[in-house]
């Protein structure tokens, strides 16, 4: 069976850090890193990853706006994301959830394995 691929989008080193050793420990999911979203959005056409872990505050191109041209792009649809975030304001998850994200997590209140958790649900994996 082929490793699930997982794009993880964050431009906090330390997060990236956490995420993707505890990933990569605790799964056998190859993990591809990018620092912003228009460099996501890069690595999700060349990476075609099973699932995309995806900040929402970034810097040069956010997730939010990521998200809007990646739903615009042939078979942008077919993407499962994770969208990860330290906002909690109504407005903010009303407009992500609009953008079909597969689930929404504050990022301060999950640990790395409640992630991986969420990750294999979504997948169907265990």
């Amino acid at each position: 069976m082929k490793a699930l691929k997982v794009a993880l989008i964050e431009d906090d080193h330390a997060i990236v850090q956490m995420y993707a050793m505890a990933l990569k420990l605790k799964t056998d999911f190859e993990v591809k890193v990018a620092n912003d979203g228009a460099e996501g959005l890069e690595l999700i056409k060349s990476f075609d990853p099973d699932i995309i872990l995806l900040d929402m505050m970034m810097p040069h191109m956010s997730g939010v706006e990521a998200l809007t041209r990646l739903r615009k792009l042939p078979h942008g649809d077919k993407y499962k994301v994770i969208a990860l975030t330290n906002m909690k304001d109504a407005d903010t998850v009303a407009k992500i959830k609009q953008l079909q994200v597969s689930d929404y997590l504050v990022k301060a209140e999950q640990s790395p394995s409640t992630l991986i958790k969420r990750i294999q649900d979504i997948l169907g994996v265990a």
